[in-house]
């Protein structure tokens, strides 16, 4: 979690403002194959945008000395089309001041790190930069200084060979603040890190899966504010399983349910990732020695499925994505509207559409997905993968330079770019209360990834979901049938890994 000095609070709120109106699919991309677009980040010097002067912790601070790179080129390759709806990296290019306040911070950015590095931030974006910078490092290309790449396709350059370790990259300190404790802590391997993510870029907030309910509907049924629950450590899934039943109603009468009657949940099937991990499940556990094991507790599991099943599937509780592709192109904008119009109590997204409520009259809340019990220390927010994430291709011009100039990136967006997402929070309010600050620092600071997703060990997460989608418990038969696939899966991952 990314915890700047002068206001957690205010950071994790603006931490949602790349964003904007339009609709975007839940975790999915564009089908289009974009083609490489080059960008370079404007230099004039005239118009450095005013970062905070208060005293910055020195765990924001690198310990970097002087360098002077002659105005040479650092070339990004950047995942995406350069459209922040794709899951682009947005956040290293831009072409100059506009007047929008994440814009100029990203600005200010780049040309603090320009005068000081005297170098030149340059990338170009791919859809395909996964396979791309793998080919790249197999034929000796040393284009590309660094990269964002897609974190759900990390497999190919992993697998490959073709990312640097890390621990093996010169003057990044993993231990500093701006760098994100969870991802190293979660994704590395036998010791070593090969994605990273922190200040240096906003994606992992934007697809850090919450949970939003609807203040006007929940007074109308005399419900208990799910602000207290969570507060009084109360909101766990059978609390919110129960929450959802009776609220279902067939507005038009006739006797069907669509997008346009009343739900208790308005979702995609990735909540069920969401209650997943909330509950303090995952699929892989690591030994200690760092490697990843196939471990699930299946009594904890079958009973989270059961649940999900049952608010998934019983008395037309939930407006689902994947239910309403007949009646609407974008499905995501049906779920929204449910929950804008009144028409669903709680509505589950990553964190990338709350600036989509905008327009919303009513009143709404943010909070965490529902721990499994009131035992549950912490309330545990899933990642999805959909974002791009730091990476070193293994074949760069030079390491040193590179591991220079990230350490002194990710230091300097703390700097400017927190500063601009705080002052651009307070600005366009897009949390409607003092409560919904608190939750969002609350979700972000127990954050999960789990490798089996990444790297599709056995396919065990999608199968969990089918299950769930089928409303389907026999969650012993799916694993017995695909348990020594994702045994398989990880030992010749390790084998590769360890060669």
């Amino acid at each position: 979690m990314k915890k700047p000095a002068f206001s957690a609070s205010a950071f994790t709120l603006a931490s949602l403002l790349l964003l904007s109106a339009a609709a975007i699919a839940s975790c999915g991309q564009s089908d289009e194959t974009a083609g490489k677009t080059e960008t370079t980040a404007t230099t004039d010097t005239a118009a450095v945008t005013e970062t905070t002067q208060e005293k910055i912790d020195p765990a924001y601070q690198d310990n970097l000395g002087t360098y002077d790179y002659q105005g040479e080129d650092f070339h990004f390759l950047l995942y995406g089309d350069g459209d922040p709806y794709n899951w682009s990296e947005v956040d290293v290019l831009t072409d100059g001041e506009n007047g929008e306040t994440i814009n100029d911070g990203i600005y200010a950015r780049n040309l603090a790190l320009e005068e000081r590095l005297n170098i030149k931030v340059t990338g170009q974006f791919s859809l395909q930069a996964n396979s791309l910078l793998t080919k790249a490092v197999q034929a000796g290309d040393t284009t590309y200084d660094a990269a964002f790449l897609r974190l759900s396709e990390a497999g190919v350059p992993t697998a490959a060979g073709a990312l640097y370790d890390f621990n093996d990259v010169p003057h990044i300190d993993q231990k500093k603040a701006y760098w994100d404790q969870s991802i190293i802590r979660d994704l590395s391997i036998g010791g070593h890190v090969y994605m990273m993510t922190g200040d240096i870029s906003t994606i992992d907030n934007q697809a850090t899966w919450i949970m939003m309910f609807n203040k006007t509907m929940i007074a109308e049924h005399d419900m208990t504010s799910p602000y207290t629950l969570v507060q009084e450590g109360k909101w766990t899934i059978d609390v919110f399983s129960s929450m959802t039943k009776d609220i279902s109603a067939d507005l038009n009468g006739d006797g069907n349910y669509t997008m346009n009657d009343m739900y208790g949940l308005s979702t995609t099937m990735d909540t069920a990732y969401g209650l997943f991990y909330a509950s303090g499940l995952t699929f892989i556990s690591k030994d200690e020695n760092d490697l990843p094991y196939y471990n699930l507790d299946m009594d904890k599991a079958t009973n989270v499925l059961k649940l999900s099943g049952e608010i998934f599937n019983e008395g037309n509780r939930t407006l689902l994505s994947d239910r309403i592709k007949n009646e609407i192109d974008n499905v995501i904008t049906g779920i929204r509207n449910a929950f804008v119009e009144d028409r669903a109590l709680f509505y589950a997204e990553v964190m990338f559409h709350v600036a989509n409520l905008r327009q919303m009259e009513a009143d709404f809340g943010i909070i965490p997905q529902p721990k499994y019990d009131e035992a549950q220390e912490h309330y545990i927010t899933f990642v999805n993968p959909a974002g791009s994430y730091l990476a070193v291709p293994a074949a760069v011009k030079d390491l040193d330079r590179t591991g220079v100039v990230l350490e002194a990136m990710a230091s300097a967006s703390y700097q400017y770019l927190t500063p601009a997402y705080y002052n651009t929070a307070l600005q366009q309010k897009y949390a409607r209360d003092n409560e919904s600050s608190e939750m969002l620092d609350l979700l972000l600071q127990n954050r999960v990834y789990d490798l089996a997703m990444i790297y599709g060990w056995g396919n065990i997460t999608q199968g969990y979901a089918d299950l769930v989608q089928k409303n389907n418990s026999d969650l012993a038969s799916m694993t017995a049938k695909r348990e020594k696939q994702v045994v398989k899966a990880i030992n010749k991952f390790i084998s590769n890994f360890e060669q």
